[in-house]
């Protein structure tokens, strides 16, 4: 049936006043092909995306494996730059949940940027272009510092700040009250 609505849409190509008839298989075949072209890179961006968010999480003394699961890696980014994780349901209500997200993300953007000692230059190119500079973070030789932050800005956003890390961003014993329970 799919073939058949594909040769429909694509049976006969008039070409200079020529007309041609193009089999099922050569139709499906270069739909297919399409298709294949446009999701390699898209799986590529993706596995970029995921090494470069488990990197940053590890560097502000996070495990890693928190950065793949989705909602609950943005919980844990909240909790890693002191905003309150409840935060998050406010991108639930309808027509105010996608403005307050693009606000929670910019405020999460410039929290990251000042706990790596970024300047401003970088917080905004962090902002508008996060894919090259997620990466750039990942793998430069910054630490991870939060006494850095700024936590008046954005501050109806605070929840708990977190503890004060040493310059090489060290580990935290606390429990993770989400995994271990309170």
């Amino acid at each position: 049936m799919f073939l058949n609505l594909l040769s429909t849409l694509g049976a006969t190509i008039t070409v200079n006043g020529k007309s041609t008839t193009v089999s099922d298989s050569d139709f499906a075949a270069a739909f297919l092909a399409f298709i294949g072209a446009l999701m390699l890179p898209i799986i590529i961006f993706g596995i970029l995306q995921i090494i470069a968010t488990w990197k940053i999480f590890t560097k502000c003394g996070v495990a890693g494996w928190k950065s793949i699961i989705p909602i609950y890696n943005i919980i844990v980014l909240m909790q890693i730059v002191g905003f309150n994780p409840l935060w998050i349901l406010a991108s639930l209500i309808p027509f105010v949940g996608g403005i307050f997200s693009l606000i929670l993300t910019i405020a999460i953007n410039i929290r990251i940027g000042r706990g790596f000692g970024k300047s401003d230059g970088f917080i905004v190119g962090l902002v508008l272009l996060s894919f090259i500079f997620d990466l750039i973070l990942a793998f430069d030789k910054s630490t991870w510092n939060p006494s850095k932050i700024n936590y008046d800005s954005f501050s109806f956003l605070n929840g708990t700040r977190p503890a004060a890390a040493s310059a090489k961003g060290s580990k935290s014993s606390k429990k993770d009250e989400w995994v271990d329970g309170k």
